[in-house]
């Protein structure tokens, strides 16, 4: 929770133009090498087709405590060099492609092929003249490729050494050791993401998109945050309290709060401005038993916390409890959340990179159906109920409930009930459940400075590690300063030898 899409059409950007455009008078606007950059449509006048541009998206955070395995491969395989173009069927102009697909008057919820082209095992949704929709392209602000790059190891986990990351700019909030400061996510929590998903690709190597269900295109698929690595050393006490964590043992990197998404609906969930509700396009909801289980922990945590006494100092964090119980896979459901997404259409594979077979949904997306994660709950209770804070911010009691009211009509919790009726107010009662635990979590009073649950083994650590680092910098000054004089004196030696 990063890198932010725009929703205003592509500009010409000079600095990020796809190399080997073409001329003024060329018939063909510029694009990206391979089908999977490109959408096959038709264009009225191609010559004003707006600059292809990259679309790439670093990630950044990492989770010592409770991802103990055995140790994996130190170098993640990455996102692999995508196949070798094939010609398309189409004989449409090519355009930047366009993150979701744009519904037409003639696509609805069902198994359709939308005016395709195939390229192997991809498939090009090709959609009718609408020069008003094709237009609404979106185009992600990329960070500067030319920021400065320093070595820093990746921490420990569980002793296992993860390998070190190229490092870019560190979170602005997230301090040091809380967060790894990386552009992306370490090589072995991807592969541990990849082996954790329920969700297998062809490939047991590759991550498999959440919602598309599909590894293809390779390289736009994103290992991404559910809770953003922008989180503040605040909201982390609070978090890792509210959670019954040991202090300082909550990194946003662990594979729990990670899963893979294409970059358009990377981009989607994480919204433009991260102060408006308006830019995030959709979010993830648990199902309605697994909020109710983490709303029975949190009661429960209350009362051993002797309501704000912080007598309860032993942990036993969510996350270890799913462990102990062995419950590794959860269902969620996709919920809409912006105007935007009424414009957006849903592709998904019935098999990965099978493009014969595909669904296409629109909005509200009510036949996309559950969706299984390794994700655990309360991370994404906790980045929905952020969501929707945002949305009911400043109204009152009747224009909140109004405003949840309307996701409930769309939202599924996997609830029954014998009416829609009775439905939407199951669903309005879990969003509610949802919404005041983030409250909860985001206001929790943590304990003051020098309570003894701050003296936690994760932060012992940290704060040896960096004693150590001092320690090691005075002995080499100190070494370096005496080889500098024993030098000086052998210089001296040899001078009064000679003369």
């Amino acid at each position: 929770m990063d890198d932010l899409p725009s929703s205003n059409p592509i500009a010409p950007n000079a600095k990020r133009r796809a190399e080997g455009s073409p001329d003024a008078g060329s018939p063909l606007p510029p694009f990206a090498t391979g089908p999977w950059s490109t959408l096959a449509m038709n264009i009225p006048n191609p010559s004003s087709a707006p600059t292809a541009t990259a679309f790439q998206t670093p990630e950044r955070r990492g989770d010592p405590s409770s991802d103990a395995e055995s140790p994996l491969p130190s170098r993640f395989g990455g996102f692999g060099a995508p196949p070798s173009p094939s010609p398309f069927s189409s004989t449409s102009q090519l355009i930047p492609s366009i993150p979701f697909g744009i519904p037409s008057a003639n696509t609805r919820a069902k198994r359709v092929r939308v005016g395709t082209a195939k390229s192997d095992s991809l498939l090009v949704h090709h959609y009718p003249k609408e020069p008003d929709i094709a237009r609404r392209l979106v185009r992600p602000d990329n960070e500067d490729a030319d920021a400065p790059v320093e070595e820093e190891p990746d921490p420990s986990v569980d002793g296992v050494a993860v390998h070190p990351e190229p490092q870019r700019r560190r979170p602005k909030a997230s301090p040091y050791k809380r967060a790894n400061t990386a552009s992306s996510v370490s090589s072995l929590v991807k592969l541990r993401v990849i082996d954790s998903d329920p969700n297998k690709a062809n490939d047991p190597k590759k991550a498999i998109c959440l919602l598309t269900n599909t590894s293809r295109p390779y390289s736009a698929l994103q290992i991404c945050h559910i809770i953003p690595r922008s989180v503040s050393d605040d909201h982390l006490n609070k978090m890792e309290w509210s959670w019954e964590m040991d202090s300082w043992s909550l990194y946003i990197d662990t594979r729990f709060n990670l899963t893979a998404l294409m970059s358009d609906w990377h981009h989607a969930m994480d919204g433009k401005n991260p102060t408006t509700i308006e830019a995030k396009d959709w979010t993830l909801v648990p199902r309605h038993d697994h909020i109710t289980q983490v709303h029975q922990w949190n009661e429960a945590t209350n009362e051993a916390d002797h309501i704000g006494q912080y007598g309860n100092i032993e942990r036993n964090s969510y996350s270890q409890r799913y462990i102990d119980e062995k419950v590794s896979e959860f269902t969620y459901y996709f919920l809409p959340m912006s105007e935007e997404a009424k414009f957006i259409a849903l592709h998904r594979y019935a098999a990965d990179s099978d493009p014969s077979d595909i669904t296409t949904h629109l909005h509200p997306f009510n036949d996309v159906g559950s969706l299984a994660s390794h994700v655990q709950p309360h991370f994404v209770i906790f980045s929905t109920g952020e969501k929707l804070a945002k949305l009911t911010e400043g109204l009152d009691a009747r224009q909140q409930r109004l405003a949840l009211m309307d996701l409930a009509t769309i939202a599924s919790f996997g609830h029954t009930a014998p009416d829609d009726n009775q439905l939407i107010q199951k669903n309005l009662a879990s969003l509610n459940l949802l919404l005041r635990l983030y409250e909860y979590w985001n206001s929790a009073a943590v304990p003051p400075p020098g309570h003894a649950w701050y003296d936690s083994p994760a932060k012992r650590a940290a704060e040896a590690e960096a004693a150590e680092k001092v320690r090691k910098a005075e002995a080499a000054k100190a070494k370096k300063a005496e080889q500098a004089e024993e030098k000086k004196k052998t210089k001296a030696t040899k001078a009064a030898s000679t003369a």
